[in-house]
């Protein structure tokens, strides 16, 4: 851990201690669990669950998880209730319990389907490229391409994905494509939303892998939180790095240490 960061957690704790609500969001695959070839194979570990669990339990803190994948299907990977969660890239969110969907979203279901089954049509040519369909859009995930191939793939479904991007959102997540209806929401937009239930101050902090969490670390730093990159290539809008889920999950066992011994 660097000293700025370091010394980060330290402003964070002090706030904390000064009456101050916590709210510690992350996404999900590459943040809190290592990438893995197959999506449903990317399981929280019991070291994770539990330090997540226990940080959620200390007074004024909340945890989020903020992730590309839908709520059915993150929700039964984390299994940990009383949590803020946020699906599709902020397009679906979970206030703890009260489910609330972008305006939009719903109605352009069957536009997705048409443009997925496109993507599919180009995946057939590529072994190991397949697409996820998801109930507001569609992954389209080329990790378990040949290597020497996996650029040109990602390529070529750019060039398939382009003349739709006035109507889509294209963002690119680690080895996949994630495309959903642009109607405004993005994490960033979750991040708000959970602020406002929430309420009165609160200090962030957020920690991300991937372009697609660009927003919410651009959001977090703008809000005066701290904004962690995870990963050898983190994404732009993180003031902080750490190398791996791994350090991430230590730095967060440190800082339920602190939260503790300050309560």
């Amino acid at each position: 851990m660097s000293r700025s960061l370091e010394s980060a957690l330290n402003d964070l704790v002090l706030a904390h201690a000064a009456g101050r609500q916590l709210a510690l969001l992350f996404d999900y695959d590459g943040t809190l669990t290592p990438l893995v070839a197959r999506p449903e194979r990317a399981v929280l570990s019991h070291r994770t669950r539990s330090v997540l669990a226990g940080l959620n339990r200390s007074p004024r803190v909340r945890v989020g998880i903020l992730s590309g994948r839908s709520l059915d299907d993150l929700t039964p990977l984390v299994r940990l209730p009383g949590l803020y969660y946020a699906g599709h890239g902020g397009l679906e969110i979970d206030l703890r319990g009260s489910r609330i969907v972008a305006p939009g979203a719903t109605e352009r279901r069957r536009d997705m389907q048409r443009l997925a089954r496109r993507v599919e049509r180009m995946a057939a040519a590529y072994a190991g490229a397949r697409v996820e369909r998801k109930p507001f859009g569609f992954a389209f995930h080329y990790r378990a391409v040949a290597r020497c191939r996996q650029e040109a793939v990602c390529a070529f479904a750019g060039r398939v994905l382009d003349p739709f991007r006035a109507e889509f959102r294209v963002v690119r997540a680690p080895a996949a494509i994630e495309v959903t209806p642009d109607v405004g929401w993005t994490k960033a937009t979750a991040i708000q939303r959970i602020l406002e239930h929430m309420g009165g101050a609160v200090h962030l902090l957020y920690a991300g892998d991937a372009d697609n969490d660009e927003e919410a670390l651009t959001e977090v730093a703008h809000a005066g939180g701290i904004a962690i990159g995870v990963g050898a290539d983190p994404p732009a809008g993180a003031r902080y790095r750490l190398p791996n889920p791994a350090a991430l999950v230590r730095i967060l066992i440190v800082l339920r240490a602190s939260l503790r011994n300050r309560t």
